[in-house]
């Protein structure tokens, strides 16, 4: 047993000088260093004060999580490129500053399902943050009440929606996965009304579990940790002590659905997964509105089509979100999705981007380029709460309203009169919609408006073919030219429980 414990060590050792060598050598790729000087090294210590950033936090939480555990907060699915979209999407605009904007006065309120907020972002659902700290869920409501932003509590977490429903002040909404027979997700959604839950948000894009194909690798079968994983897990007291004091924890909303011989952790997690709705369609979604008096919400669309039928089954707003690159690989982020969703959301109704927020900025980018959304930061709020103590919370919240604070008065203002502007990498937003050749007068869709579709950075010409067969048209070339020149693009966390602008993982 000695040997294969020095052994761990070794390994678990040379994971962490990868990861820092990784880490290192994005910091030392800044403008500002020269040759290694001066040496910058991210905070993983024990001390709150020092954090600085997100990524602060994040090197915490990496410090003190036994590595399943981390696979599945930071870990995407497949190739992880989607994962990698949803930061380089933010990472491609650029801010173009109005200057000698009176800014002594700011304020960054928005108004969310015709409430007043003070800061425009949310905390996403995230699922299993009892695996990172013990009533995770419970500390993170209590955080965003006091921050007066609304939680969105997953169907995966593990305290009891009553419990969170019961903290004074919360906007609590409920998230939905759907599994099982119908009458499951009725009980859930009687007893979210029985709650108060001010919106139901309903996941539909995790049908089938993401093909995270590290996590897996943490796993003998399904439900069934790896020997080397449980020893390596064992090399972290802190967590052991701060969240498996009282045991492993369940999935306190869903015990009762769950057959008794697969309530341990792990098993209900696979049941769950494995007894998802795949025949779920809009005509159910259709029966969940009537059967939901409040607010509704549909998150994990990306197609501005399936925006279109949301509004048309009388959803009160989406969420553009791709599960934070934890399901299909390879799609378009949240970000890029917004131009086209912007242009056929109905008036009244309500447009949340998340993925990938980790800054006030990225608040800036999301919330302000082309559109007022709002944003929606998952992992960033799991990270913080695998990181330590409970107050990371308010930090994490802190960094997000210092930069945008910070921002504004840079940036300008944003006042009808004088507005920052948000500058497209490919190209000059478009302001003037594209001018259109039909085909034949029976192939033009029944339109009161043209609508801009955006194109994929990554593959312009694949999304120009789909454009023009999902609408039967073409493009005349001095049209198509200017129309394809480009555009370029956020919202409750898992930068995963991190981001938490109503950004991304629980999914």
């Amino acid at each position: 047993m000695r040997p294969l414990l020095r052994a761990l060590r070794r390994e678990n050792g040379a994971s962490s000088q990868v990861e820092a060598g990784a880490t290192a050598a994005r910091l030392d790729a800044s403008p500002a260093t020269v040759k290694a000087t001066p040496r910058r090294k991210l905070y993983a210590g024990h001390a709150l004060e020092h954090a600085r950033t997100i990524d602060d936090l994040r090197a915490m939480a990496h410090r003190r999580l036994p590595d399943f555990a981390l696979e599945y907060l930071e870990g995407g699915a497949e190739e992880e490129a989607a994962l990698s979209r949803n930061l380089a999407a933010l990472a491609s605009y650029r801010l173009s500053p109005r200057a000698l904007v009176d800014v002594s006065h700011r304020d960054l309120s928005v108004s969310l399902l015709n409430r007043s907020m003070p800061l425009p972002f949310a905390i996403a659902p995230t699922g299993v943050n009892g695996l990172f700290w013990s009533k995770a869920d419970v500390l993170l409501a209590s955080a965003a009440a006091k921050a007066g932003i609304p939680f969105i509590q997953s169907s995966m977490s593990n305290d009891p929606m009553e419990d969170v429903s019961a903290i004074p002040g919360l906007r609590h909404w409920w998230q939905l996965y759907v599994f099982g027979d119908r009458w499951i997700r009725d009980d859930l959604i009687n007893r979210a009304e029985k709650a108060g839950c001010e919106a139901l948000v309903v996941t539909i894009d995790a049908q089938f579990y993401g093909d995270r194909e590290w996590e897996e690798r943490r796993f003998t079968h399904p439900g069934r940790l790896s020997l080397a994983s449980l020893i390596e897990a064992a090399l972290h007291p802190q967590w052991m002590a701060t969240t498996l004091w009282s045991g492993m924890p369940s999935f306190a909303n869903l015990t009762d659905y769950v057959p008794k011989d697969h309530r341990s952790f792990f098993e209900s997690a696979f049941w769950i997964r494995a007894n998802m709705d795949r025949a779920l369609d809009w005509s159910e979604m259709a029966r969940i509105r009537v059967l939901w008096p409040r607010k509704l919400l549909i998150k994990g669309l990306l197609n501005v089509d399936d925006v279109e039928r949301a509004m048309a089954i009388g959803a009160d707003g989406v969420i553009l979100s791709n599960h934070g690159g934890r399901q299909l690989d390879w799609t378009i982020s949240g970000l890029d999705a917004l131009p086209a969703a912007r242009g056929v959301i109905r008036k009244g109704k309500t447009l949340i981007v998340d993925g990938g927020i980790r800054r006030g900025t990225d608040v800036v980018k999301g919330a302000r380029a082309r559109s007022r959304r709002r944003a929606a930061r998952p992992r960033d709020a799991l990270r913080l709460v695998g990181g330590g103590r409970t107050r990371r919370r308010t930090r994490d919240r802190h960094f997000a309203r210092g930069d945008r604070s910070r921002s504004w008065p840079i940036g300008g203002s944003f006042h009808k009169r004088a507005r920052a502007g948000v500058s497209d990498p490919l190209s000059q937003a478009r302001t003037k919609p594209r001018k259109i050749r039909w085909k034949t007068p029976q192939t033009r869709p029944n339109m009161t408006h043209y609508r801009m579709t955006p194109p994929s950075p990554s593959s312009p010409a694949g999304l120009r073919a789909l454009d023009a067969r999902s609408l039967r048209l073409s493009l005349s070339e001095d049209s198509e030219s200017r129309f394809w020149r480009g555009f370029k693009p956020v919202l409750t966390a898992r930068a995963r429980v991190s981001s938490g602008l109503a950004a991304s993982h629980s999914r």
